[in-house]
């Protein structure tokens, strides 16, 4: 008799997917759940290829179910709705992060984790398991990136009048932070300022007699400084330059989740550090 390809009811986590291939291919279906999982980062590939095996590969204990079986509207409902949750779960993990509340998350993981132990004796709630990684991978994402929204939502612009009102620090959550330094008097020496942006642009306008120095680090976008643009994930940019003596000096640090550091010059001015002794 050819061997037949089921769901397993006796090895399940779900709905014996990953049981069922695992018997029919020879391997341990750990190894076809990690890969279920993994392909879940990838589009969502992992739940499609879950939920429709669920729905056309009959069970065992049902051997002739097919696509068109007793079953198939009641499994298209559930695995939509674990689809469901677990993007909710995966972009809820990811902001709740960015918001503050890793505990919240963490929190929520180890209920999760709880309610899936007591599963495992009394048969229920094993379906939360994929869920609770979407959870936990989403947090782990935007801890990753250092991700931190919690500055405020919008547009910040500043035009500090001279180096006694330039702040070294300035933040923001999400959206667009501008410093505008085009009418500053910096005066001789070396002004620092830190730019800490989650999400969005980070752009500074200087002066034609000012030279700039500046360092970044971007999880993911780019930097586009004067006449220079790179970008990538885990984005390192370090541009360092020396003032002539008597010239003033801005050096800008700046920390962003996802976004783009811009410095330009002013108006008319080429795009080009020219303010410096090197250029």
């Amino acid at each position: 008799m050819s061997k037949r390809l089921t769901r397993s009811s006796s090895d399940r986590v779900i709905a014996g997917v990953a049981g069922g291939f695992g018997r029919y291919l020879g391997i341990d279906p750990v190894v076809i759940r990690l890969l279920l999982i993994v392909l879940i980062f990838f589009g969502g590939a992992g739940l499609i290829v879950y939920g429709a095996a669920w729905l056309i590969v009959p069970s065992d204990d049902h051997q002739g179910e097919g696509f068109d079986g007793r079953g198939v509207a009641r499994r298209t409902g559930i695995a939509l709705g674990v689809v469901a949750l677990t993007l909710v779960a995966l972009v809820g993990g990811f902001w709740g992060f960015a918001f503050g509340g890793g505990t919240a998350v963490a929190i929520a993981v180890i209920v999760i984790g709880a309610a899936l132990v007591l599963g495992a004796f009394t048969g229920g709630a094993r379906w939360l398991i994929v869920p609770a990684i979407a959870l936990a991978m989403g947090a782990g994402v935007a801890a990753a990136a250092d991700l931190d929204v919690r500055g405020g939502v919008g547009e910040r612009i500043y035009r500090p009048a001279s180096a006694a009102s330039l702040r070294s620090d300035y933040k923001l959550g999400a959206g667009h932070l501008l410093l505008d330094l085009r009418n500053t008097n910096l005066g001789p020496g070396n002004h620092r300022v830190h730019l800490k942006l989650g999400v969005g642009q980070a752009e500074v306008l200087v002066p034609p007699n000012v030279c700039v120095s500046s360092t970044a680090h971007i999880s993911g976008g780019e930097t586009q400084v004067f006449d220079r643009t790179t970008g990538g994930t885990n984005h390192d940019w370090q541009d360092i330059h020396r003032a002539p003596a008597g010239t003033p000096q801005l050096t800008v640090d700046a920390d962003i989740g996802f976004g783009q550091l811009r410095i330009e010059p002013g108006v008319g001015v080429q795009g080009v550090n020219g303010a410096c002794a090197n250029g």
